[in-house]
């Protein structure tokens, strides 16, 4: 259940020790009759104050589950274009009660249909959806207590849920949280996925057909709420033609789809929704057999019940670690739920990659161990894991002695062990200094690459130092144009913020602009995008392949960087004053690493 924050927390954000809520419309009975009450958790909230950008949202945790009936799944929407909208929703405002304005018993609960008009463009500087409500309200000396009770109505347009009420105020204008923000938080997805009955997608919302200022119309703002009533409103034909034409399929290309589309059509019917497990296996009988189109197709129709992704990195660890003996493979099992916070614990997650890495880098020692007669890992020494680094130097000491570290400290505090003998033993490594890129140089590879997109990539790695993972990690709102800032997200570590100058600003605006004209509907929150990422539902990271020029540039991310050569005129050969320092200055850290280990940052918290 989806409500507004203020109402089940206290004034410093702590939750409410009772929380009651009601299931069902007393006078109709939708979508539960008779109504219940059950009681509540705060499942999922984001901290920090409302006044700073925090959402006013909350997700709430039935203690008890209640069966909705017929109810069809809720639908998530995100508003576009300029041409005011309609929208409802149904709360409890004190001024529905004209018996007892001053207050209402909790047994009444009368209820409001809030109905008015919204504008897409309207904003409070909080990016906030703006509410033009044509809903009665009393005049009373404070009108703001007479929306009492309106906060956590849910906002919905043309079907879609589009956004939370928030604190409400006086006036016939009210505001709301987006939900597109909502679904770019993993957490917030994971619990409405496997609550609410399947993984929630945007759909874009705008003005109907007949508007003179929105004569385009994208399927299926126009539909209603029911993905059954679409043959009501639109024609089979013509709205199979309008999906394949705004998704650029080539009709040619999909014999394929269509002949997976009536294998399953004909065994499974189209009264439920067909599982994506299904649509996967046909498509795997033959060569002449699609499936994506199919699930994507299945997706937008409210046809097809979405299965929880799984991660190829995290089932390639879990693989790995089932080839070890029992005792270390629970070990490392357990490892790995905490290394993707799903440990006892609360505890940044790492990345998929990451834990693959680490447990690729100590399996073979993990086997060796065994092999000696050391059977369990509690049987592991400070003097053990000291043997197997002495032969090693370089990238594969490093790999298995911070994998070894994060191993044990996880199993420490999973209580699987007694004692972390990996904390005190430490390693010297020798960090090689970014190269510096001249100028000269750099002007004329951005002069070489065409298109926006690969020279802001470009500019990004080579000026910055950003990885390409980095690159492809970037989001929409990363950008502060404004103040010259781009903020670059790091899982697990505290973001970074990089300082844009003009040689990288001017492709971060081109590219943006770009990105608008060409996908003006686009959904993805990823700053780079392709053509098949800018129109994918799932919303997925751009592909390696895309950021291939910096590759073809010989410019690595941390390999080469443009540094103080950017201040230096292109003639000039001098050797860079500032290597020495460097040098010393890394030197220097390295002693005092080495004087003091127990200092060091612990690698599952680095």
């Amino acid at each position: 259940m989806l409500t507004a924050r203020h109402v089940v927390t206290e004034r410093d954000g702590t939750p409410l020790p009772e929380i009651q809520v009601q299931v069902g419309d007393p006078r109709t009975g939708a979508p539960l009759s008779p109504p219940v009450r059950r009681g509540a958790r705060i499942c999922w909230s984001r901290p920090g104050p409302v006044s700073g950008g925090a959402p006013d949202v909350a997700l709430l945790l039935l203690d008890v589950p209640v069966t909705a009936g017929a109810a069809p799944p809720v639908r998530w929407g995100r508003i576009t274009g300029i041409t005011e909208l309609p929208y409802q929703g149904f709360g409890f405002p004190r001024f529905a009660d004209p018996r007892d304005l001053t207050g209402r018993s909790p047994l009444k609960n009368p209820v409001e249909h809030l109905r008015g008009q919204l504008s897409p463009v309207s904003t409070d500087g909080l990016d906030a959806l703006v509410l033009d409500t044509g809903a009665w309200p009393p005049e009373s000396a404070a009108p703001e207590q007479q929306w009492s009770g309106a906060s956590g109505t849910a906002v919905f347009c043309h079907g879609r849920l589009v956004g939370v009420v928030s604190e409400a105020y006086g006036g016939l204008r009210q505001y709301a949280y987006p939900v597109g923000p909502l679904l770019a938080d993993a957490g917030f997805v994971r619990l409405v996925t496997e609550h609410g009955g399947g993984r929630p997608f945007l759909e874009t919302v705008r003005a109907v057909r007949g508007d003179p200022l929105a004569p385009e119309v994208s399927w299926p703002v126009e539909l209603g709420r029911a993905p059954a009533l679409a043959t009501a409103f639109q024609p089979r034909a013509a709205l199979r033609k309008q999906i394949i034409e705004q998704r650029g399929w080539a009709r040619a290309q999909l014999g394929g789809s269509t002949r997976t589309l009536r294998v399953l059509v004909a065994h499974l019917g189209v009264d439920s929704p067909i599982p994506e497990r299904d649509v996967r296996a046909v498509a795997a009988l033959s060569s002449n057999h699609q499936g994506a189109r199919v699930i994507n197709y299945l997706r937008r129709r409210g046809l097809l019940t979405v299965e929880e992704p799984v991660d190829r990195h995290v089932a390639a660890a879990h693989r790995t670690a089932d080839g070890l003996p029992k005792a270390y493979g629970d070990a490392v099992h357990a490892w790995i739920d905490v290394l993707t916070g799903q440990g006892s614990k609360p505890s940044l997650p790492r990345t998929p990659e990451t834990a693959n890495r680490y447990v690729r880098d100590v399996a073979p020692t993990l086997q060796a161990w065994h092999t000696t007669g050391i059977g369990d890992p509690r049987e592991i020494t400070k003097k053990h894991i000291e043997d197997v680094l002495r032969p090693r130097r370089g990238t594969a000491a490093r790999g298995l002695h911070v994998g070894l570290r994060s191993m044990f400290r996880a199993l420490k505090r999973e209580r699987l062990i007694f004692q972390d003998p990996a904390r005190r033993v430490s390693l010297a490594v020798a960090r090689h200094l970014p190269t510096p890129l001249p100028s000269d140089r750099l002007r004329g590879l951005l002069g070489k690459v065409p298109g926006f997109r690969d020279k802001l990539n470009v500019a990004l790695s080579a000026v910055h130092a950003l990885t390409m993972i980095q690159i492809r990690r970037l989001r929409l709102e990363d950008p502060y144009r404004a103040r010259g800032q781009l903020r670059v997200r790091r899982p697990g570590r505290l973001d970074h913020v990089v300082y844009l100058d003009e040689l990288t600003m001017d492709p971060v605006t081109a590219w943006i602009i770009e990105r608008v004209e060409r996908w003006p509907d686009c959904t993805n929150p990823y700053l780079i995008v392709s053509r098949q990422t800018a129109v994918d539902d799932l919303q997925p990271l751009v592909s390696a392949e895309v950021v291939k020029p910096v590759r073809a540039s010989g410019h690595q991310g941390r390999q080469a960087s443009a540094g103080p050569a950017l201040r230096r005129s292109p003639g000039d050969r001098r050797p860079d004053p500032t290597h020495p320092c460097l040098r010393r200055l890394q030197r220097d850290r390295d002693q005092i690493a080495a004087a003091h280990p127990d200092k060091k940052i612990d690698p599952i918290q680095a």
